[in-house]
């Protein structure tokens, strides 16, 4: 089934057009979730660029840093049992319930809807303990 859902993207990818000069905004990203069928599948292109742009992000940002604004350095940690489709159904659900955050970049809102939720770890490099940054 994975790589159904891969080819599948390698076809559509193509085709759902961006601006190379702008980033993807949290509410356009929102807009591409909601061609996600109920089984968390994609329906169309605009739902594969969803999908992969998810499940990337989940992928890549293991073991990744990220600096607070008191400029203490964490190592990003995604839960062990999250998935991709998990994370679509809750990044849905909060841009629905808080639209404000439709203009912020699509990576700061799927950031803060994991922390919001207790789905990614931040490991604080200088004492090496766990914390919860929101």
């Amino acid at each position: 089934m994975k790589w159904i859902l891969l080819t599948t993207l390698l076809f559509v990818m193509p085709f759902v057009s961006r601006a190379s000069d702008k980033l993807l905004t949290a509410g356009e990203l929102a807009d591409y979730c909601r061609h996600i069928d109920r089984e968390g599948l994609p329906k169309d292109a605009h739902g594969a660029y969803c999908y992969g742009y998810i499940q990337g992000y989940l992928e890549g940002s293991v073991g990744n840093s990220m600096v607070d604004k008191g400029g203490v350095e964490y190592t990003i940690m995604p839960a062990d049992n999250v998935t991709t489709e998990q994370v679509i159904h809750i990044f849905c659900k909060y841009m629905t319930e808080h639209p404000e955050y439709g203009h912020k970049g699509a990576l700061v809102a799927v950031n803060k809807v994991l922390l919001h939720y207790n789905l990614v770890t931040l490991k604080a490099k200088q004492n090496n303990t766990s914390a919860n940054v929101q």
